[in-house]
């Protein structure tokens, strides 16, 4: 019942150029908040910027999940069985982890607003810790989800 998606080079590439853009467009005045979440939504539909397009609360059911970085890789790997609400967590300050809260902390400095979250996976909630591990495993391997501990 896993679906995995994984985020291109090229994607990256187009990420870290959008995110580039939008920092230039805010410290510059250049742009609303309004404007860059319709831009996010617009431009990253795989972020579920826009909340109709997020995955559905089911029984059951957990999500693997990335924060993007200005670069477009995984910087934070978890999981939710309500991705939404703790994409809504994580960009407030509620997590646990002091290293991920100041990290975002940080991004909303730097960059003017909190990075974007992707499903990687679906999978059960009697699965969700292995297919967890692994997706950290795999992205540590390749330089990614550096903010994870296991």
């Amino acid at each position: 019942m896993s679906q995995n998606i994984e985020v291109t080079p090229e994607r990256k590439k187009e990420l870290a150029k959008l995110f580039q853009e939008l920092q230039g467009r805010i410290l510059a005045n250049d742009i609303t908040l309004k404007e860059v979440n319709e831009i996010l939504d617009r431009e990253m539909p795989e972020a579920y910027a826009d909340r109709d397009k997020a995955p559905k609360v089911m029984e059951g059911h957990a999500y693997i999940y990335a924060i993007l970085d200005p670069e477009g890789r995984r910087a934070y790997v978890g999981r939710s069985t309500n991705p939404t609400a703790r994409h809504e967590q994580i960009l407030s300050g509620r997590v646990k982890s002091v290293l991920l809260r100041l990290w975002v902390r940080a991004m909303k400095n730097n960059y003017h607003f909190g990075p974007p979250m992707v499903i990687l996976a679906e999978t059960t909630t009697d699965d969700w810790y292995r297919v967890h591990r692994e997706w950290v495993v795999r992205l540590q391997e390749g330089g990614e989800a550096y903010l994870n501990t296991l």
